[in-house]
Parts: structure tokens; sequence; C-alpha cells
């Protein structure tokens, strides 16, 4: 690293972090919060089956209470599944008789259909082919059939799985829910109701119900993605997988014309995929969806036990727990929406928001957050996110496609240092909020007269957003540590 990079990183790594989430995990018990205390235990067991111990063991976690200690929770090391990836087809690749009944099973018919019906009467309804197949797979009752059309379209086979949530992840998020309900001053009884109820995906998430959301982003946000995620009828989800190498995005025009003077900031793009893997082996894309499941195991159950989340004595918060874990599925969609939007104009604008939940991730209570120059570092980026990607030919191709962006950077942005370059870089950002984060108006204008004449392939922070991400997810104990970032020493 250059002189100017080693000094602010001193400088950084001197900051304090954030008093919540300490990176050890094992040996703590959380003090649950006033008001509840033993009797109030008594007051939860009569409208939970088996009692409110019994929900604490189905979550994966330990319960302990006596009438001199106040009731206290912890996860500890070991922990359940809380995502089952179901397959749906034997080996020869034929879909299993029963693969209708693994597509439903645990969801309800949610009337799609008839929805998407009536929306048609009064508006057309376009679709790319993509999007033909999921209209079909949310109408049809019938999704096997479906499946089985999509196979017949596709140039090679495709693998198909039914992922979902498991009792202890639904057990775990509710025993949160209720925790923060009694803290509210909600009565016991009905905390129990409205637990089981409440709608707060804004806060909870939708994992529940949509575990993909959780674990399929690394596949979906990339130039060339490894997976389709489709929702059905029931609600349920299905994800599919090309059994080769990976998916071509097509070409795709706007939905309504609106001529093209858009803004965009990606440069010509020649060559800025081409790396050392030609192509991915056959089978890659299903263990690579394997490999997440298992890691978005002990990433939920990282994130979620409750000793991660107290006070300097010890009492469980739950205001920072669902604050960090709102922040965190924001930037898990965050990255799920560049799978949608890779191409568009504004999917730069995604991918820096991305950036910033992370940059505010790692602020936690401090006055300032880490520069985004360093989430944009190609060096950082290699040391702290592509290191934790597996060995083989995922790890080469992201950092063949880091080195192209590197590459580019120092091209693209002559006489200029690559920390200077990178600050350059993050002006753009600035632009999106319309903010004079620099206190030099001229140089944003600079910024925007060297991309001009220079046309960086900008579209590869899509990329940068997307490896720090599925770092988070490989690697969350070091990623997503409140209030310290990964490059800071604790």
């Amino acid at each position: 690293m250059t002189r100017s990079r080693s000094a602010q990183q001193r400088k950084v790594q001197k900051a304090k972090p954030g008093k919540m989430g300490s990176p050890s995990m094992g040996g703590g018990w959380a003090t649950l919060p006033p008001p509840i205390k033993s009797a109030t235990i008594k007051l939860l067991d009569p409208g939970l089956i088996g009692g409110f111990a019994s929900v604490a063991r189905r979550a994966g976690l330990q319960f302990r209470e006596s009438r001199s200690i106040a009731p206290r929770l912890r996860g500890g090391e070991t922990f359940p599944p809380f995502f089952r990836l179901v397959s749906l087809q034997a080996p020869n690749g034929d879909l299993v008789p029963d693969a209708q009944r693994r597509i439903n099973d645990g969801g309800s018919p949610l009337g799609f259909a008839q929805a998407i019906a009536a929306h048609a009467k009064g508006q057309q309804i376009h679709a790319t082919p993509w999007g033909e197949f999921q209209l079909k797979i949310l109408q049809s009752p019938d999704t096997v059939s479906v499946l089985r059309e999509l196979q017949g379209s596709a140039e090679s086979p495709l693998r198909f799985f039914r992922l979902r949530s498991t009792d202890a992840l639904l057990a775990r998020m509710f025993l949160w829910r209720l925790i923060t309900e009694v803290v509210q001053g909600v009565p016991p009884a009905e905390a129990v109701r409205t637990g089981r109820n409440r709608d707060d995906r804004f806060v909870g998430g939708l994992v529940q119900v949509a575990p993909a959301s959780f674990v399929c982003y690394p596949l979906l946000g990339r130039n060339q993605p490894l997976a389709a995620v489709f929702t059905t009828e029931h609600g349920t989800q299905v994800i599919v997988l090309p059994s080769r190498n990976a998916f071509v995005r097509p070409i795709e025009f706007v939905t309504w014309p609106v001529g093209t003077g858009r803004i965009h900031f990606g440069g010509p793009g020649q060559g800025v995929y081409a790396t050392s893997v030609r192509a991915f082996t056959e089978g890659h894309a299903e263990a690579l969806l394997r490999l997440l499941v298992r890691r978005a195991d002990a990433a939920f159950h990282h994130l979620t036990a409750p000793e991660r989340w107290t006070t300097s004595v010890g009492v469980l918060d739950a205001d920072a727990f669902w604050l960090s874990w709102s922040s965190i599925l924001l930037g898990m969609d965050a990255v799920t929406s560049l799978g949608a939007e890779w191409n568009q104009p504004e999917a730069i604008w995604t991918a820096f928001r991305a950036l910033s939940i992370l940059q505010g991730i790692w602020q936690g209570d401090r006055r300032s957050a880490p520069h985004l120059s360093y989430l944009l570092d190609p060096r950082i980026l290699r040391q702290h996110a592509i290191s934790s990607f597996p060995q083989g030919p995922q790890r080469d191709w992201a950092s063949g496609v880091i080195d192209n962006y590197e590459g580019d950077v120092r091209a693209r942005f002559p006489a200029t240092t690559m920390d200077d370059s990178l600050k350059e870089i993050a002006e753009i950002r600035n632009l999106l909020h319309g903010v004079q984060a620099t206190g030099d108006r001229i140089r944003r204008l600079k910024v925007l007269y060297r991309i001009s004449e220079h046309s960086p392939n900008l579209q590869l922070i899509n990329e940068v957003a997307a490896f720090w991400w599925m770092a988070a997810l490989l690697d969350t104990s070091h990623i997503l540590r409140p209030g310290i970032a990964p490059w800071e020493v604790v």
C-alpha cells in the first residue's frame, strides 16, 4: 500500500468500536431485560407449546432461570440447521414423483393467479422469457409442468431445488419478536399472539418465507448469474441452477421508451471479465449453493445469538439487534436488486447503496463511518473479502475480475495515485445524495470531466459491492461486526 493509505488506516484503527457486537462467541449469556422476570416467563408459558424453555430449545438457544438470577439466553457454539435445500430431481435429472409435494410443503395458495388476471384487465403485462416463466409459476398450481417446460427450453441441463426455512429459524425469529414485544410493554398473553402474526417486513424481514433473500443473493448479483429464483403459487421458492458454467444475461430494453439520453457511468467493458477461468465446471453452481446454505446457517446463528447483543452489563438490547439485522437484510436486498438490474444505468446507484449500508454497519456508535474509498480499494477487497471465497474457480474468477478492476482504475485515472483515484470514484456516490462530502465543489466537476474523457469501467463497482456482501455471508464474524471495519485492529 502507499504511504498515504497506511497512514489513513492507522488513524481508523485507533477509532473506538461501537459498544455492541463482541466478536467472541459462545461464552457469555444475555440477561433478559426488564420487565422480563421469572414471573413473566410463567405468564408466557401457557400460550407456547411446551412453554418458553421449549421454544428456546427449538430455536437452538440455551435458556436458564432461577429465583436468584434473572432469565438468561445464549446461542453458544452449536446450532441446528436454519435453511434446508430440497432437491426436486433424481440423480439422472428427472423430476422426482413427489416434486410438487416438496414444492408446496409448508406453503398455501396465495391467489397470485387471480391478482394477475385482475391486473391484466386494466393493463397489459409484458415479460422477458425469464419473466414469462415466473408468471406461469406464480399462476399455475402445477409448478412441475412449468419446470419441465423451462428445462425443455434450455440449451443445457438445469438443476431444480426448493429452498425453505426450518422450524428452528421460525422459532428463533419468533422469540426475538416475543421478547421485544414484552419489553415494549405488551402484556405477555397479547405478545404471544402479536409475535406470531406481526407484519414487520421492513425490520424483521422476510427470511421466514423467502429464505433465498438471505442465501442466494451471491448467485444472483453477478454479470453471469449462477441461479434464478422463482416464487410459486404457494408462496414457496424454487431455485434453478445451470448444471455447468453460468447463465447469460439477455440484452433487454427498458419497459417504457424514454429516449437514449439517460446517464450511464459504465465504460466500454472490453475484456473486464476476461480471467483465467474460461468456464465453470460441471456442478459448480450447485456446489456453491450448498456451501452458501451451510454458511447461511452459521451466519444466521451468529447474527441472532442473544449474547452478541448485550449492553456493557450483559443485558439484552433488542433495539440494537433489530437495527443491525434490518441493515444487513437491506444490504442483502441491494445485491439481490443488482441481480435484477445489472445492465441498467441505475445499477451503479444500487451498488453504492449496498456499500453505504456496510459503511453504516461499520460505523456503529462512532461519529463517522470508514471512508467509501476503502471499500473501493482492490487491495483491501482482496485481503478481506476475496480471501473468504472457496479455493478454486470461484476465488480465481473473482481475483481475476478485481485484477481487471485495479488495472482499469490505474489506466483510466492517469497521473494520480490509486488512493486519489478511489477518492474520485467515491465522489460519484455523493452525486446521488447531492451532498458536498469533500468541501471542494470543483473537485466533483473534475471527476465528471475525467470520467467523460477516459470512460472508466465503473460498472465493475457492481462486482465490488457483490464481493463484499458475498464475504459477509461466508465470513460473517469478520465482515459484519458492528462498529468495526474488517481492516481495523480491535
